[in-house]
């Protein structure tokens, strides 16, 4: 079928409406029938192949295309459906007035284009004899003030010529079916949500049968932990690995954002890592294999900060490294606090990276260390954040308890801070006490 393509037309001026048209019954009869359907409908692109089909029935045209604007931008417009009057689907890519489109998306004024009956024939193929395209039509799909699209139509010259009562009921028309459109798109965001929500929640329960139980068994050690997400996912990770004959591996991490992406990754990272301690192992090796790991995985779009703190439950002794993650507070029995330092980079921004494995940090009965990701430190009244003197403060007020006790001291501190707000981040702390 021959239709004109963009640049050989030569239309006339847009043809306005005469303020007094009225709809004929039948003309309202498809506006009430079509608002029927946009309230019935739910199902997006049929609403979509629906309204075409209707604008060209309700104006005897020969094709009809929707367009929606790419990202809201009337300079990206994306053929939803193109039809014909048979109600069959036309082949893409489908060749239209660029020039009737592109003015009417830009200026938004609904246009009547006539053609007169020597002008803008074009030959798609020697099959094609004589096919000219006499008249188009095209309004914008809106609600309110903001633009969603276009309905385009176009006729042959035999067939019809669009007149400016056609041009009212077409714009009336499509002001009507735009409110289908706005449904329709909402309902779909609405069911996208829900399954990204049950999606995450199945996240959520899977995570949780991933966290360890609180380690048993230790002769020098009372340790404990504990995370709360701020999504139904967790991006936070902590971890007790038992290795040698009494020794205890102790992690905690922190991905980088929130949502299904970073779950994904803490649980990729628990694997990984559990799988890097088996047999003998040093902490800056396995440190420098999950690294190398990452970045190649992720390329730089997700990183993770990670402490692996070794427990020599015999010598009560401790050794670590970091990546990146926030600093260990130490509050030795007769008050003083420390800090366990480190500067490695966080896992998965380059690879090759070298990290540091500590000196081994004697602990003396009734020192605590607490582990913890950023969500407490910057857990917020406004703005004043959490921080690291007040966390000092939730520890010396419950370090007669056992670790449980600090971690349940530690966040019911931050949820009166917070006044039980929405937590920006999540929120995961290990305590350490030496028996």
């Amino acid at each position: 079928m021959g239709w004109f393509k963009s640049g050989k037309d030569e239309p006339k001026a847009p043809v306005p409406a005469p303020a007094d048209d009225r709809l004929t019954a039948d003309q309202v009869h498809v506006l009430v029938d079509g608002i029927a359907e946009l309230i019935s409908t739910v199902d997006h692109q049929r609403l979509l192949v629906s309204i075409v089909d209707k604008a060209i029935a309700a104006v005897g045209a020969e094709r009809g295309i929707l367009f929606l604007f790419g990202d809201g931008d009337p300079e990206k417009l994306v053929i939803q459906v193109a039809r014909d009057k048979t109600g069959r689907d036309l082949p893409l890519p489908v060749q239209y007035s660029t020039t009737v489109t592109r003015k009417v998306a830009t200026e938004g004024t609904p246009m009547c284009w006539k053609v007169s009956s020597h002008e803008g024939a074009v030959d798609l193929s020697r099959s094609i004899v004589d096919m000219k395209l006499r008249a188009v039509m095209c309004v914008t799909l809106r609600v309110k003030e903001r633009r969603l699209g276009l309905i385009y139509v176009d006729s042959r010259a035999n067939q019809r010529e669009f007149t400016a009562a056609d041009l009212r009921f077409f714009d009336a028309l499509a002001g009507a079916l735009s409110i289908g459109v706005e449904n329709a798109r909402l309902v779909q965001e609405a069911i996208a949500a829900e399954r990204m929500k049950e999606q995450m929640k199945i996240a959520r329960h899977i995570q949780e049968g991933l966290l360890p139980r609180d380690p048993k068994g230790l002769t020098s050690f009372d340790v404990a932990g504990r995370a709360i997400p701020a999504e139904e996912a967790l991006g936070d990770y902590y971890d007790f690995i038992p290795v040698a004959e009494r020794d205890l591996l102790v992690a905690i991490g922190d991905v980088s954002g929130h949502g299904l992406g970073p779950a994904l990754l803490m649980s990729s990272a628990r694997a990984l890592l559990r799988s890097a301690v088996r047999g003998a192992f040093r902490l800056d090796e396995v440190l420098g294999r999950m690294n190398d790991q990452f970045a190649r995985d992720s390329d730089g779009a997700i990183f993770m900060s990670l402490q692996l703190i070794e427990l020599d439950d015999r010598e009560r002794v401790l050794r670590f490294a970091n990546a990146g993650h926030t600093a260990p507070l130490l509050l030795r029995a007769d008050g003083a606090i420390e800090t366990l330092p480190g500067d490695g980079l966080a896992l998965g921004i380059e690879e090759g990276m070298p990290y540091d494995v500590s000196e081994p940090v004697q602990m003396n009965s009734g020192d605590v260390l607490v582990l913890i990701t950023d969500g407490i430190l910057e857990a917020r009244q406004g703005d004043v954040v959490f921080g690291r003197e007040r966390l000092a403060q939730s520890i010396l007020r419950s370090r007669d308890g056992g670790a449980t006790a600090v971690i349940r001291a530690i966040h019911d501190d931050v949820i009166q801070f917070t006044g039980n707000t929405d937590q920006d981040d999540d929120v995961t702390l290990v305590v350490i006490k030496a028996r």
